[in-house]
């Protein structure tokens, strides 16, 4: 805990609890940090402090001066494998400078930045910390990367690192025990227990902060070529089961082109607003993104594109993409096409499992990290049968290169591109060849799933669930123990044994990379829990989930709120289909919830969307004060006001014509309904002769009150 003494030049930061006599002094109103020797009576002279705090988010900087933000409220949202993971829910904003001296309209638009980072960056409630644990860093990455002995925010991921910008001040004085990294996303923990034995799951979702923002003001690849997309999610399940950790990894992300969508105000079909710039802008990039991934998650990469293919606004999208992943060549990328809307249309959103078939094969060969947990000098955990326990690789190994090292700069991945993309190409064809004609049981020491007896047959393995079974448990092609720098095996492997890593990933997107993508990936999130559970012998080999209801729809609802999390972040409603994510099937009151979701959008992205883009900027660093134009100029601004005149006048217009149909034919109804006796009048056509009844009286009434104008 903090304690925050705020004094007239400058504000303390000191952590009575902490084991030196260091506080972080900020002064004001710039907001340089330095770090100063505490008193002998403690700061203030035993005066209380003005705040109490749990962490420190970071400083903004703008006109008047430097805001700090402060974390005073938190929760804990996981405990598991020795640490906790907080959501922090309370902040607060301490200006530094005097922000009323500024003039009047300089001072309301820097309240409007202001405000706009307390509710919308500050205010999202998804973003979540830990003291002792890298959470910007999936399992496998701590373990074959991550050096321990250094800061936690040094070792942090800086694409997940969402306050990285934030905390500069503080990285520049040193104050290392203050730089507390936030991760912006989603994390949940689920405790359960099948079949007599416990486990824990946890769901941990990281949005990165590069091209951050919103629906319509971030799309596809940056301008710059490095190959960062908007709204990418790493999401990684982890299940802790008898002292073993296995770890799963999923992604999302724009469609790795260069295309824009502009806020336009269209109801009947927004993605009409879609731009691909033409020729080689519109691919510029794309294979610096992919050369990133195959370094980050290895070889194996699947993208599925579940855009419309067949009509629509969607499609040159769809065929731009194809086109480009079709040329880097299958040995390098498997794209996987699923027109969802043709194939799910009409409801029928459980066809989903189709592209689960589709994707049974590439899981088996992303397969899935896994290690073993123990204190610091305890004696290994004894092996368990049909899992990868030694560090023999099969054969195909020795004809595959070692994963290749991390390069230091996203340019380097573009220019490198080709020339290793090129020697990989003959050995990963050749491998992934032999890896389909195989037969269907897998060696003994790689066995993924399920135990078999001596002599006993296998059973018969198809190409969707069963394909999936050896998801987990199994090592990777192109890792080679031995060609690994010891130094990034040394802290990952102090903790346990590294039984197999996830050489792999699914890469899902749709134009929104949202309502779509969460069924998607909740499926194969299921699918992947569901082989986890097997390997770990919670589940027998032939068990699933659907068997044990509660656990399966508890498991649903987090797989819908971990979508509907990263569609308020990016949409600012939550996902539409997310009834049939969170119970399995369509119903109509998720229909209509889907109705009023998809019109709040359409007010929210169109209208006030700037506001939000502004927050994000602001807070990651692309908003930066220059001479060349106010303080507090806006980046993305609203629809100029012609655009909103215009729209207006549609409306009214529209308005006038429904309601001028609407006049005809209620007078033709009734006129009708006059001539037909009262019994033999039919039941739909007097309750239509009524309504108009009332209607024509209020109308009329309303007239004479001078309420109305005469049509």
């Amino acid at each position: 805990e903090l304690s925050v003494y705020v004094e007239a030049t400058q504000v303390v930061v000191d952590a009575p609890s902490g084991d030196d006599d260091i506080c972080l002094r900020i002064s004001r109103p710039d907001g340089a940090c330095a770090l100063v020797p505490r008193p002998a009576g403690g700061w203030g002279g035993g005066r209380p402090p003005e705040h109490e705090a749990v962490g420190i988010v970071g400083l903004l900087t703008l006109a008047s001066g430097a805001y700090l933000m402060l974390v005073i409220n938190r929760k804990r949202a996981a405990r598991a494998s020795g640490y906790e993971i907080w959501q922090a829910t309370g902040f607060e904003v301490i200006a530094l400078g005097e922000p009323h001296k500024l003039p009047g309209r300089v001072l309301r638009e820097e309240r409007e930045l202001v405000r706009g980072v307390k509710k919308h960056i500050l205010g999202c409630r998804c973003l979540y910390l830990s003291y002792e644990h890298d959470i910007t860093h999936t399992a496998q990455r701590i373990a074959t990367r991550v050096q321990r002995a250094q800061p936690l925010w040094r070792r942090a991921e800086p694409r997940f690192f969402f306050n990285r910008h934030a905390v500069e001040p503080l990285i520049s004085a040193c104050a290392d025990r203050w730089v507390l990294p936030l991760l912006l996303g989603f994390v949940h923990h689920h405790e359960g227990v099948l079949n007599g034995r416990a486990f824990d799951v946890l769901t941990i979702a990281r949005r990165s902060s590069r091209r951050a923002g919103v629906r319509f003001h971030q799309r596809g690849l940056g301008g710059s070529g490095c190959g960062e997309v908007a709204h990418l999610v790493e999401s990684e399940q982890v299940l802790l089961c008898m002292g073993r950790l296995q770890s799963h990894v999923q992604l999302r992300g724009s469609i790795p082109l260069t295309w824009w969508q502009p806020p336009q105000l269209m109801v009947a079909d927004p993605h009409r607003s879609i731009v691909l710039a033409e020729g080689k802008a519109g691919v510029a990039g794309c294979a610096a993104h992919v050369s990133w991934l195959l370094d980050e998650y290895g070889p194996e990469l699947s993208v599925v594109s579940l855009v419309n293919e067949s009509k629509g606004a969607e499609i040159a999208l769809g065929h731009a993409l194809a086109r480009e992943l079709t040329r880097m060549g299958e040995a390098l990328v498997t794209y996987v096409p699923f027109d969802f809307h043709a194939v799910c249309s009409g409801g029928r959103l459980e066809r989903i499992s189709l592209l689960l078939e589709q994707l049974g094969e590439a899981l088996g060969r992303h397969g899935a990290f896994e290690q073993e947990l123990q204190p610091t000098g305890a004696p290994p955990l004894p092996p368990r049968a049909g899992s990868a326990n030694t560090l023999a690789l099969p054969e195909a190994q020795h004809t595959l290169s070692a994963f290749p090292p991390r390069s230091g700069s996203a340019n380097s991945l573009a220019a490198s591109h080709d020339g290793r993309m090129a020697e990989r190409t003959a050995t990963e064809r050749a491998a992934k060849s032999r890896a389909r004609t195989a037969p269907p049981s897998p060696p003994a020491s790689t066995a993924g799933m399920e135990e078999k007896g001596e002599g006993e047959e296998p059973p018969p393995t198809a190409v969707g669930t069963a394909a999936a079974a050896c998801a987990v448990g199994k090592l990777p092609l192109w890792t080679n123990f031995s060609l690994l720098p010891p130094a990034r095996l040394r802290d990952g492997c102090a903790r346990g044994r590294i039984l197999s890593v996830q050489f792999g990933v699914v890469r899902t997107n749709c134009v929104d990379c949202q309502d779509r993508t969460n069924v998607a990936q909740a499926e194969v999130g299921m699918l992947v829990l569901q082989a986890q559970l097997r390997h770990a012998k919670v589940l027998l080999p032939h068990e699933t989930l659907e068997l044990h209801r509660v656990f399966h729809a508890q498991r649903r609802c987090v797989w819908a709120d971990h979508g509907d999390a990263h569609s308020i972040l990016y949409s600012g409603t939550p996902a539409v289909k997310g009834d049939f994510v969170r119970t399995g099937k369509r119903s109509l009151h998720g229909q209509a919830r889907d109705v009023l979701n998809s019109l709040t959008r359409f007010v929210r992205n169109n209208l006030s969307d700037g506001e939000r883009q502004d927050a994000y900027d602001l807070f990651l660093g692309g908003y930066s004060l220059s001479p060349a134009r106010r303080p507090t100029d806006s980046l993305y601004a609203a629809p100029a006001r012609t655009t909103l005149l215009a729209y207006a006048v549609r409306c009214v217009l529209a308005g006038l014509v429904l309601l001028a149909v609407a006049t005809v034919a209620c007078a033709q109804m009734c006129e009708a309904a006059e001539g037909m006796a009262g019994p033999e009048m039919p039941f739909r056509m007097r309750t239509v002769a009524s309504a108009c009844a009332w209607s024509e009286v209020q109308v009329y009434a309303q007239w004479r009150g001078g309420e109305l104008l005469p049509l």
